[in-house]
């Protein structure tokens, strides 16, 4: 079952997020109101691969926010009503080969993105380190990803802060972009043509989270990026962190072939 999910022209995967930016701000909610359809244009196992991706994300309408607001103290509010925001774009020169870098679905652009990373698959080199030593570098770039995303919340931008100069006093001491294989392989749970099935997977931690990588060395594609940096001092569970959490992190709900 694991080793039959390859990719090839025309067929899709869904990726979810509970966090994505609207207007200056940030949308919060079920990962169900944040959807993004993947489609596989072009794929070149342990070589490259082209995506062209629509995002579908459920706001709140103005009408909504303005009638749920004007409600007078002890009345019950009305339940929000929400609209379809929708966006495209394309992905291309995605490195199967080489590359440890990883292109997050919060950082794809709304058009032609000519990236030189590994997108949201472990590359063959990355794959086989995992596989065969169990570690790996990966690099999830998360503080930059979320900063170049204009928003106007105070507290995101120092937390934001607060991560970068926590990289960067302990570059020297830790290997923040190292990851390391978990154990055995895992069951993991995930929807294929339209039937809840489980595939093995990878699962690997760094200093800035997890990842659940599919069992399958012509598709290593990345189920999942939990963003959960290891900080000392920092509330784990600040509303701050948790948008930054949801708009890094994202998962892999479901897979057409």
């Amino acid at each position: 079952r694991t080793n039959a999910l390859e990719f090839h022209g025309g067929e899709s995967f869904i990726v979810q997020q509970t966090v994505v930016p609207f207007e200056g701000a940030f949308e919060v909610g079920d990962p169900s109101r944040n959807i993004r359809r993947v489609t596989v244009t072009e794929f070149n196992p342990r070589n490259h691969a082209m995506i062209a991706w629509e995002s579908e994300q459920l706001v709140e309408t103005e009408e909504s926010k303005v009638a749920r607001a004007e409600v007078e103290e002890g009345a019950e509010a009305p339940s929000p009503s929400f609209g379809k925001l929708i966006s495209g774009g394309t992905l291309v020169n995605i490195d199967l080969a080489k590359s440890h870098k990883l292109h997050l679905p919060i950082r794809w652009a709304p058009e032609e993105d000519r990236t030189r990373s590994s997108a949201i698959w472990a590359s063959k080199d990355v794959y086989e380190e995992l596989s065969r030593t169990r570690t790996s570098t990966i690099y999830l770039d998360p503080v930059n990803a979320v900063s170049q995303i204009p928003n106007n919340d105070p507290q995101v931008l120092e937390t934001l802060n607060t991560l970068r100069d926590t990289t960067r006093e302990i570059a020297d001491r830790v290997e923040y972009d190292l990851m390391k294989a978990e154990g055995d392989l895992v069951e993991w749970p995930i929807v294929i043509n339209g039937v809840e099935m489980t595939v093995q997977a990878i699962k690997a931690r760094s200093w800035f989270g997890e990842i659940v990588v599919l069992n399958n060395e012509l598709n290593p594609l990345i189920l999942k990026v939990e963003f959960n940096p290891a900080m000392e001092g920092m509330e784990a569970g600040s509303e701050a962190m948790n948008i930054i959490r949801g708009l890094v992190g994202y998962e892999v709900s479901e897979i057409t072939l």
